[in-house]
C-alpha cells in the first residue's frame, strides 16, 4: 500500500458554466483501468479529480477526455478555470503546458450558446458520465476526437461545407459500427439513412416545425444530405445532383440538427435515459434560431 501511495499522481480540473448545473449526486466517483475519477458538482462549477499511477501526459489525456464527454451531456464546452497537477501532494502544475488543449476546447463562436442544450436531467447526470467514460475506454476514440471537435474554436476558420461533410462521414462511421441494420423506407439502403430518418421522425413527432421552416419533407431532407455529401466527397458537379445544397447557411441548419441527433444516439446506445422534454427544448432552441435567421434573411447573417 505504501508503494502505491508513493507512485500515485493526482490532477484537478475546475470547470465553470454560465448556467446552473443540476446533478442529484453532488459528489460521485468511479474507477476505470485502475484510474479513479471523482466529481464534485455545485451550481455553476464542476470539479474533476483524477488519481492515477500513470504519467502526467497520460493523465492530461484522461482529463480532456472527460471534458470532451461532458459536451455530449451539456451541449457546450465549459470554461476551464484551473488545472492543477500534484505528485506526492506537491503541486507541479508549472511543469506542464496546456496551451494546445485550451485552444481546442472553446466552443466555436457560431455555435449556439444556450442553457437549453442539456439533454440529461440531474438524476441521470452521474450515470451518463460513468457510462460515457466506459464507452470511450473502448476502441472508439475516433468518435470522441472528431465529432465534438467540429464545434470548437479551432474550427472557426473552417468552411461550413467541410464541417458538414466531416459530420456526415462521422455519422456514417458511427452507424456502420454500432447501429443495427433495419429496413429502410427509401432507396438509400444505408444505416446512416436510418439515422437521418430517426432524426426527422423525432422532430416531427414532437410537432416541431423545423422542416416546414426549411421547406423540406422527409424525402427531400435525406436526398439533400446524400446529394451534398456525394458532391463534396467525390468532387462531382452539383448539377448532377438535384438536391445538392449550395447555400452555406442551409448547411449550418443541418449541421446543428446533426449535433442534436448524434448526441441523442450516443447516449441512447449506452442506455442512458434521455429527458425527452429537455431534448425537445434543445430542438426548439435550434428551431427558433433558424426561424429568426429566416425572418432576417434580407439582412446580414447573425451570429448566435
Amino acid at each position: 500500500m505504501q508503494e502505491r501511495e508513493e507512485k500515485m499522481n493526482r490532477a484537478n480540473l475546475i470547470l465553470l458554466s454560465k448556467y446552473h448545473i443540476y446533478c442529484r449526486q453532488e459528489k460521485f466517483e468511479f474507477k476505470l483501468d485502475l484510474d479513479i475519477f471523482k466529481y464534485h458538482i455545485t451550481n455553476h462549477k464542476i470539479e474533476i479529480t483524477i488519481e492515477s499511477e500513470k504519467d502526467f501526459e497520460t493523465i492530461q489525456n484522461l482529463f480532456f477526455r472527460q471534458y470532451q464527454l461532458l459536451f455530449y451531456i451539456i451541449g457546450d464546452y465549459l470554461e476551464i478555470k484551473k488545472i492543477q497537477f500534484y505528485q506526492n501532494e506537491k503541486e507541479i502544475s508549472s511543469q506542464f503546458d496546456d496551451t494546445k488543449h485550451l485552444k481546442k476546447f472553446y466552443t466555436n463562436k457560431t455555435f449556439i450558446h444556450d442553457n437549453q442544450l442539456a439533454i440529461i436531467d440531474g438524476s441521470n447526470f452521474a450515470n451518463a458520465i460513468i457510462r460515457l467514460s466506459g464507452f470511450a475506454e473502448k476502441d472508439v476514440s475516433g468518435v470522441f476526437n472528431s465529432f465534438e471537435y467540429l464545434h470548437c474554436k479551432a474550427y472557426n476558420g473552417i468552411l461550413i461545407n467541410h464541417r458538414f461533410l466531416l459530420s456526415t462521414h462521422i455519422i456514417e462511421g458511427f452507424c456502420n459500427r454500432f447501429c443495427t441494420k433495419k429496413e429502410y423506407k427509401n432507396t438509400y439502403n444505408t444505416k446512416a439513412c436510418y439515422f437521418y430518418q430517426n432524426l426527422f421522425d423525432k422532430i416531427t413527432s414532437n410537432n416541431i416545425d423545423v422542416f416546414k421552416i426549411l421547406e423540406m419533407d422527409e424525402t427531400t431532407f435525406i436526398k439533400s444530405i446524400h446529394d451534398t455529401r456525394d458532391v463534396q466527397t467525390h468532387l462531382i458537379s452539383g448539377e448532377k445532383k438535384s438536391n445538392y445544397i449550395k447555400d452555406g447557411v442551409d448547411l449550418i441548419y443541418l449541421f446543428f440538427l446533426f449535433s442534436v441527433a448524434f448526441r441523442l444516439n450516443i447516449l441512447k446506445m449506452i442506455d442512458v435515459e434521455i429527458d425527452n422534454s429537455l431534448a425537445q427544448k434543445e430542438i426548439m432552441s435550434i428551431r427558433n434560431w433558424i426561424a429568426k435567421i429566416k425572418m432576417k434573411s434580407f439582412y446580414n447573417f447573425p451570429t448566435p
